[in-house]
């Protein structure tokens, strides 16, 4: 550059004044030429670097980062001249800064170096940290232009806080899926959501079962458990989550009882969850809570197995469920057979109740009910089986026995219904409705007008076609496909709904209608009082109430149905069942109720305490 073209003097001559060479350092010469004349050149030229004044980034720092983790490549920032040339000029400061970062990005180590003998400032620590992004960087030297490097992509650090992102407590119902699945957040030392990271989830308590328990962080941190089904038992049940060393969380689910259906023996009572757990309470003596002890229970504890089942049943001193599908077990006393399970000895947790003959399939049954040393059932294909006690006849075979029978008898086909008392037995015909008895008879039990002990079904009198029959010590009653409800055999204490001045002996021989009863569809009977309860959940009883069994907040003995007493809060029950001297139901509010005698423990309630109206057992 310059004034490149001069006019000679007078002389000749042409003297150039300010020529310049400007760019890359390098030998260089001048042409000089003139029109028709010869031209001429000039000796080479040493073009030196100017004075700095520009900085250029000549190695670019690492294009990612880890939150709070020097740069793998740090930056090389070089003097240079206008022309682009390095400049060699030492101990001059550059300053690295942020580009335009938001607040809480900073930039850390050493960001102000001097450059060496060749111009160049090589820094050596320089960190990010901050929220995840896009940043650049600045170079800054007093007088020269500034440099900024490339893109740097911010990532997150390594996760240092693992925090729920559910609730860590809930409930739900036994033996089912969790509500609310558990699930976690990672986050590094700058709140930065950890992607990629493995958390492990584990049961640790509840007995529940979890599935897809090691999962990867998602973009957001967040991992979440595959499943979580609580255990069958109303225990805590508990989930940790782990990733790496941080500490642990704990996520708790409490199960809830919720009964789907109660039965009554004599003096314990069992119920089912509406997932099909089973739990028992009361007299213990001979097993009958299936619990693998002989302990009084003030309270319900769980039947020590791991089936489910659909229904369940209590008897005298033993008990017995029904699986999905149709399998029978059972429990508790066994002097005569009455488990089915092929021998006489106690059990005191459920055993599987044998084929008939001990040979071929087992039965698959509908329903099997209990009496005092006997089990009579329904199979799935209507046929009729009993087993145990046969003194008066009350397996229905066509004889009596004083030994026992260890394992079901097939006695006859097309019932649909059956229940067991105390050495007698009733069922309903399939396809007729018609009630027939059978065993003991000495108070007209049987219903067929007679005292007569029968071996065999015999027709209840009365031309009346029954929805079920429930038969207890020395009472029978029915509940017509009508709704509508008749009782016989003894009338102590009314226990039939009868006037006990009105009947000879105190007892009918044939069915005698419930007056003031309608609309029944349930009905029971305990060892000297009877329940119904309507389409409507209400519930009467009757009969004897020496312990409050008839749950009207008396202890006064009834010849014709009184209403219960409804718990507070509660509209209906929804089912009931009586033992000897006690009533209980599940309400609509799917909890249990019980009153009457609590001498052994079976209402449930943590003392042997009577109760004359119907009380909240306590939950398991």
């Amino acid at each position: 550059t310059g004034t490149a073209v001069l006019t000679t003097n007078a002389s000749g001559g042409a003297s150039f004044t300010n020529l310049q060479l400007s760019g890359l350092v390098g030998s260089y010469t001048l042409s000089f030429a003139s029109a028709g004349l010869t031209g001429a050149t000039s000796n080479a030229i040493a073009l030196g670097a100017g004075a700095a004044s520009q900085l250029t980034v000549t190695t670019q720092p690492s294009a990612s980062a880890t939150n709070g983790i020097v740069l793998a490549q740090q930056p090389v920032v070089q003097l240079r001249d206008a022309g682009g040339n390095d400049v060699a000029s030492a101990a001059v400061n550059v300053v690295a800064t942020l580009t335009g970062a938001p607040a809480g990005v900073t930039l850390g180590g050493t960001t102000t170096i001097a450059t060496g003998g060749t111009g160049a400032s090589s820094f050596t620590n320089l960190s990010l940290t901050g929220l995840i992004g896009s940043y650049t960087l600045t170079f800054t030297s007093t007088g020269l232009s500034t440099a900024v490097s490339g893109t740097i992509a911010l990532q997150a650090g390594p996760g240092v806080s693992l925090t729920a992102n559910s609730p860590q407590t809930q409930s739900g119902r036994v033996g089912i899926s969790a509500t609310t699945l558990p699930s976690v957040k990672l986050v590094d030392a700058s709140g930065n959501p950890v992607a990629g990271a493995t958390v492990t989830f584990a049961g640790t308590a509840g007995g529940g079962t979890v599935t897809g328990g090691s999962q990867l962080t998602d973009a957001l941190g967040v991992a979440t458990v595959g499943g979580w089904t609580l255990g069958k038992r109303v225990i805590t049940n508990t989930m940790t989550a782990t990733s790496g060393a941080l500490p642990v969380l704990s996520f708790d689910a409490s199960p809830v009882f919720t009964p789907s259906r109660v039965t009554a023996g004599a003096a314990h009572a069992c119920a089912i969850s509406i997932d099909g757990v089973p739990y028992c309470w009361g007299s213990n003596s001979i097993g009958a809570l299936g619990d693998s002890s002989f302990t009084q229970r003030l309270t319900p504890v769980a039947v020590k197995t791991a089936l489910l089942f659909t229904s369940i049943t209590g008897g005298q001193s033993h008990s017995c469920g029904i699986t999905g599908a149709g399998a029978a077990s059972c429990w508790g006393a066994n002097n005569k057979g009455q488990l089915g399970v092929n021998n006489t000895s106690t059990q005191i947790a459920p055993v599987s109740v044998s084929a008939p003959g001990a040979i071929g399939s087992p039965v698959a049954f509908s329903t099997i009910e209990l009496g005092f040393d006997h089990s009579c059932g329904v199979s799935t294909g209507l046929s009729f089986y009993c087993w145990g006690g046969n003194s008066n006849g009350q397996l229905g075979s066509g004889g009596t026995s004083t030994g026992s029978r260890t394992t079901p008898l097939l006695v006859n086909s097309g019932f649909s219904q059956v229940s067991a008392g105390v050495t007698y037995s009733c069922g309903v015909r399939s396809t007729t409705s018609v009630g027939n008895c059978w065993g003991i008879n000495g108070f007209g039990q049987l219903g067929d007008s007679s005292k007569s002990q029968r071996t065999t079904a015999t027709v209840v009198k009365g031309n009346l076609t029954f929805a079920e029959i429930v038969v207890s010590q020395t009472h029978s009653c029915g509940r017509t496909t009508g709704g509508l409800v008749y009782c016989w055999g003894a009338n102590i204490n009314g226990r039939i709904g009868q006037d006990t001045l009105t009947l000879t002996n105190n007892e009918s021989l044939v069915p005698l209608q419930v007056a003031g009863l309608s609309g029944v569809a349930q009905m029971v009977v305990g060892g000297g009082h009877s329940c119904a309860r309507t389409n409507g959940g209400q519930v009467f009883c009757w009969g004897l109430n020496d312990g409050g069994q008839l749950g009207d907040n008396t202890l006064s003995n009834r010849q014709a149905p009184v209403a219960v007493v409804m718990p507070g809060g509660v509209s209906s029950f929804t089912s009931i069942a009586a033992g000897s001297a006690f009533t209980c139901g599940v309400a609509n509010t799917n909890a249990i109720y019980c009153w009457g005698d609590g001498a052994n423990g079976q209402l449930a309630n943590g003392s042997t305490s009577d109760q004359l109206v119907p009380g909240l057992i306590t939950d398991p």
